[in-house]
């Protein structure tokens, strides 16, 4: 080989990793877009299933009677 040939194939090998370098930093921003998407996801259904705990624990004891107004089974 002479040094032409090592030359080109070094600016070859370099075109090569600076191609595989612009996909993946181009895959990386789409997985981080999709992250980003995905946690305000997870905070909406958090907020959301806080408010409905919120809600069910407000409706509960309405639905319920105090243990001590309860009627007794109608086997006692």
């Amino acid at each position: 080989m002479d040094e032409s040939n090592i030359v080109q194939n070094v600016v070859q090998r370099v075109d090569e990793v600076e191609s595989r370098l612009a996909f993946q930093d181009d895959h990386i921003q789409q997985l981080n877009d999709i992250i980003t998407k995905l946690q305000l996801e997870v905070m909406t259904l958090h907020e959301r299933l806080s408010h409905s705990e919120r809600r069910l624990q407000e409706l509960t004891p309405s639905l319920l009677k105090p243990l001590e107004e309860e009627t007794p089974p109608p086997h006692y």
